[in-house]
């Protein structure tokens, strides 16, 4: 499509005139309730596949289908109950938005913190050197061009795909060191209440009671650890991968920290793609499984808004973004979208080239 317009102030108000308002409350509804309903579903299939793996005894393949299922329902609690929750999107009512933005809680990482990580670090400057943390993944991996590369990064395109894995076994104790350290990104957590400090340890202690006591209880302690490691292994891979295809790839923008702000929304659309899934059902399925996120230029646009109404909201984006002369970056389907970030970390694993030597030549 046309090539990204220079910053403007008009772009949000019109962006609200012409994509927010022409969604009529009554779609916005119908959304929510899906949305609900679908939550409902999620919760039961969580809990199912618990009941079952810790008294379904049917033998180790069973116990093995019953983990997988465990870990891809969590995915779905994290990406499509507890994302738009904590976004203001799940219901019009504040007090269940808090309640399913907790559900992170209830999976091993804080959602007091994640609301300061996510919504303003990440969303605020997304792909930002020092302010959008999620791009931070030093010294493991080199995700932007103004990012200290080592020499091991030449192998990162191999191993960052083992890496993904463990970013939800650490998440359970990864809030007490942000809690230690003080920041998120640029972001200070000095202002953390001793009542969210509580909400977080409390939290934490419901996650290791189901996790870890009540399987101890039933199973040999090497058993239950594996079991958490396989399942935290799925578990975060899956929620790296969401994020990394739709933001570092090859076809999307990052900026210096010392950079100059330009347009907030169209920023936004730099530094954020799309993933569609080539035909209509694996469109669905990455639709349903990433609570929408596979639309993230849609909930970039709009992160207040119920994921169940991303396709609609990506008729009329498209159409804005067209008519004011605006990137609407997306991969055509999974595959494409794999590539692209395979690309990615393999140029950011080369060694760059002084800004020096490159003038010269």
């Amino acid at each position: 499509m046309n090539s990204t317009a220079a910053p403007t102030n008009n772009l949000l108000r019109a962006f609200k005139t012409e994509v927010i308002d022409r969604i009529t409350d009554s779609e916005r509804r119908r959304a929510r309730r899906r949305l609900q309903l679908k939550a409902v579903f999620i919760m039961v299939w969580a809990g199912l596949s618990y009941y079952q793996l810790l008294f379904g005894h049917h033998g180790w393949l069973w116990s093995a289908v019953m983990l997988l299922s465990l870990a891809l329902a969590a995915s779905c609690i994290a990406m499509a109950i507890m994302h738009d929750g904590n976004h203001g999107g799940f219901s019009r009512y504040k007090s269940l938005n808090r309640l399913s933005g907790f559900t992170l809680d209830l999976i091993g990482s804080s959602s007091a913190l994640w609301c300061i990580k996510h919504n303003k670090a990440h969303h605020n400057r997304p792909n930002w050197m020092r302010h959008d943390s999620d791009i931070e993944q030093e010294p493991f991996a080199r995700l932007a061009p103004h990012q200290q590369w080592r020499p091991y990064h030449r192998y990162q395109h191999v191993y960052m795909w083992f890496l993904y894995s463990f970013l939800f076994i650490k998440a359970p104790f990864a809030d007490f060191i942000n809690l230690r350290r003080g920041h998120i990104g640029s972001y200070s957590l000095a202002h953390v209440t001793k009542w969210q400090k509580a909400e977080m340890v409390a939290g934490k202690l419901v996650f290791a009671t189901w996790v870890f006591v009540i399987p101890s209880l039933l199973y040999p302690i090497w058993l239950v650890l594996a079991g958490y490691m396989l399942a935290g292994g799925l578990l975060g891979f899956l929620l790296a991968i969401t994020f990394q295809l739709a933001h570092c790839v090859d076809n999307a923008e990052f900026h210096a920290d010392t950079a100059p702000r330009g347009d907030w929304l169209a920023e936004q659309l730099a530094s954020t793609v799309d993933i569609y899934g080539g035909n209509w059902l694996l469109d669905k399925v990455l639709n349903f499984m990433t609570g929408g996120l596979n639309r993230q230029v849609e909930h970039h646009c709009a992160p207040g808004e119920p994921h169940t109404l991303y396709s609609r909201l990506g008729q009329e984006l498209e159409t804005f973004c067209f008519k004011h002369n605006l990137q609407y970056r997306y991969h055509r389907t999974l595959w494409a979208a794999l590539k692209s970030h395979q690309r990615w970390l393999r140029a950011m694993g080369k060694r760059p080239i002084p800004a020096s030597t490159a003038d010269a030549a």
